[in-house]
């Protein structure tokens, strides 16, 4: 009797953590509070003890960061300069604009149109550019800075390219005579006028050899 009565009680027991065992594993946070909810950034169900799942996984979507771009003025304070190359019939354009310290380079171009991209690339990391073999015209200088692993906004300043000097004509030859100015006449000496006294003495004289 004894006997037949341990035996039951030790099947019970089996029987007992048998089952507990199956419903632990059934379950995903069985033994952690249940599940709370998914973390997508991992793929593991949460449970209500803030622990994860061991065993449990959920929908994975992947976070892709996306870039926010580095605002900076919408105008940069510059200086441009224009040297006529007379060889080339074209100008060379130089831009100096304010340095910004966050910056790691600087993308520049020149177009014709506001805003456009100058490129993915760096030009320079220092704050100024030189264009060669520009024309003439309204143009845009758009510059962008490259800042902690990210591109800024464009920014554009406009400018206008001189007109490109035609070349010197030459004199065409004439068969038309060449007029002189005219010579001024030199201007005459006063004429000196003789005092009264000696026209006296001059006639007494007269008078006393001829007798009359």
């Amino acid at each position: 009797m004894k006997k037949t009565a341990f035996s039951f009680f030790v099947f019970a027991l089996f029987l007992f953590v048998f089952v507990t065992s199956i419903y632990a594993t059934s379950g995903c946070c069985s033994w952690h509070g249940g599940v709370a909810g998914c973390d997508t950034s991992v793929g593991r169900q949460i449970c209500n003890d803030g622990t994860y799942s061991p065993t449990c996984t959920c929908s994975y979507i992947p976070h892709v960061a996306t870039p926010t771009p580095i605002n900076i003025p919408t105008s940069i304070k510059g200086i441009v300069t224009f040297d006529y190359d007379s060889s080339t019939k074209s100008y060379t354009v130089r831009y100096d604009w304010d340095d910004w310290s966050e910056s790691n380079g600087w993308s520049i171009g020149l177009s014709k149109y506001f805003g456009t991209d100058p490129g993915p690339i760096a030009d320079t990391t220092e704050s100024k550019w030189i264009f060669k073999g520009v024309s003439s015209g309204d143009k845009y200088i758009n510059l962008k800075a490259y800042v902690a692993g990210h591109w800024s906004n464009i920014t554009s300043k406009s400018i206008h390219v001189p007109v490109i000097p035609s070349a010197t004509s030459k004199p065409t030859p004439t068969n038309k005579p060449i007029v002189q100015p005219k010579e001024s006449k030199p201007t005459p000496k006063p004429v000196k006028q003789e005092s009264t006294t000696n026209k006296a003495k001059k006639k007494s004289l007269w008078e006393l050899v001829f007798g009359f």
